[in-house]
């Protein structure tokens, strides 16, 4: 499910191909089973309505106990469906910073005014939409500030976690664990949601809110992550005491496993954070590069009678990675 509301709201978002809100409302419900209305031919002619269609049944995923807690405004990993009726069976009540960026970068569409992302949140009501995703990005807040107090140790950041009751904890394998990776997705996720909402004299306080929690992380993230020799990073870090503060004398993190941030989407976004706000020296940005640089290997892809088309050599990566 998850997979499906990332491409539909890729494909959609970026795309731009979709009609007015007022033209979304107009056709009023569409089919639940509304693919095979359509041909290949007609989606690559004119894709608005295949587009809007994905997105008003895969925006029934956003509701509260299926893909967010309403208490709390946090996600939730996702909801399995039956495969015959389609309805809601066992939820995943746990989530991760990976999770959590999905969902604020909807919302940063939302509050920007974007109409796909109205038409996944409010169909019925496009111009509901901004306010759905503030008041949800406003307990969401209160429930960062909450979780950072509680267990100071992850420096802001986010292990997967419970989310079911008001305060979420992490999860019985993530106690003392904290991933730079998912993490890396999640800050620049918060970075558009301020934009957005800084750009409405509505929304100042709650992204100022929001941009105190940002900067918080620039101070946290060298240290949490953990810089190796030779401009390394590592992916996973070790807590002493999750409720020990970053700078307490009894904290100290460690790197679990030989692993480092060298992948092309969630460990370059870290990478790419740590370089702009991490506070550190100019030697140590340039090894941050020099690590990744052999990596970057091309291929010349030829598929379909399409090509040469270049692209990055993959490895430890998939294509939509990037």
């Amino acid at each position: 499910m998850l997979l499906l509301i990332t491409f539909a709201l890729t494909f959609a978002l970026i795309v731009g191909a979709f009609p007015k809100p007022q033209q979304a409302q107009a056709g009023g419900t569409p089919k639940c089973r509304f693919s095979r209305t359509f041909s290949q031919a007609q989606i690559l002619k004119d894709p608005s309505s295949f587009i809007s269609d994905v997105l008003y049944w895969e925006g029934n995923f956003h509701q509260n106990n299926v893909s967010y807690n309403s208490g709390n405004g946090m996600s939730y990993d996702g909801t399995l469906l039956d495969e015959t009726t389609g309805l809601a069976t066992a939820k995943h009540p746990f989530s991760a910073a990976s999770k959590e960026a999905l969902q604020i970068m909807l919302y940063a569409h939302a509050i920007a005014g974007s109409p796909q992302a109205a038409r996944f949140l409010s169909p019925n009501n496009p111009g509901a939409a901004p306010a759905i995703a503030i008041n949800i990005m406003t307990l969401k807040l209160q429930t960062y500030l909450q979780f950072n107090k509680t267990y100071p140790g992850f420096g802001g950041f986010l292990p997967w976690y419970t989310g079911d009751s008001q305060n979420i904890v992490p999860t019985w394998d993530w106690v003392n664990r904290v991933p730079a990776l998912d993490n890396g997705e999640l800050i620049w996720a918060v970075y558009s949601a301020i934009q957005a909402m800084s750009s409405n004299k509505n929304y100042q306080t709650l992204a100022q809110g929001w941009q105190a929690w940002l900067d918080y992380t620039k101070l946290t993230a060298a240290k949490v992550s953990s810089m190796q020799e030779m401009g390394q990073f590592v992916p996973l870090q070790i807590l002493q005491n999750q409720s020990f503060p970053v700078n307490d004398p009894r904290q100290s993190y460690k790197c679990e496993g030989s692993g480092t941030l060298n992948d092309p989407y969630e460990g370059e976004l870290f990478t790419w954070w740590l370089y702009f706000f991490g506070g550190l020296s100019q030697k140590d940005k340039n090894l941050l590069w020099e690590v990744k640089r052999p990596q970057l290997v091309s291929v010349e892809d030829n598929m379909g009678g399409v090509g040469p088309i270049t692209v990055q050599k993959g490895y430890w990566f998939s294509a939509h990675e990037q």
